[in-house]
């Protein structure tokens, strides 16, 4: 019997470390999905995404070795993004920041390593 070939997907986002006070942020991802339940960072959908929702930041990005990460389903390839919000940058601001992603929280390096984390971000933070 021949089975039906399935079509590999394929994915591409702006994957965001935002950096403040030693602290990382992450959020939950939703219950179903790739990842689901899982702690990231933050995605966009492209770049152009990622520079308009930036611009009024503090700080600068760091642009980091992009990749792809292969899925039984799907080829997803993730541009990291390091950006470090300065440190005397107001609580008030930086909560503004982050509105935009409501199921998220900052995270030590310790921490991040210790929740429960998808294996490319994990080999990313250890990087």
């Amino acid at each position: 019997v021949k089975t039906r070939k399935l079509k590999r997907g394929r994915r591409e986002h702006v994957w965001l470390w935002l950096q403040w006070r030693q602290q990382l942020w992450l959020q939950k991802r939703p219950p179903s999905g790739v990842w689901a339940g899982l702690w990231s960072l933050p995605e966009f959908d492209s770049v152009a995404d990622f520079e308009r929702a930036s611009a009024p930041w503090p700080g600068e990005p760091e642009p980091l070795a992009s990749f792809t990460h292969t899925l039984t389903h799907l080829d997803w390839t993730l541009h990291p993004v390091r950006w470090t919000v300065p440190a005397r940058t107001a609580a008030a601001r930086v909560a503004e920041l982050v509105r935009r992603w409501p199921t998220g929280r900052w995270f030590t390096l310790n921490q991040a390593l210790a929740a429960g984390l998808p294996a490319p971000l994990r080999k990313l933070l250890l990087s």
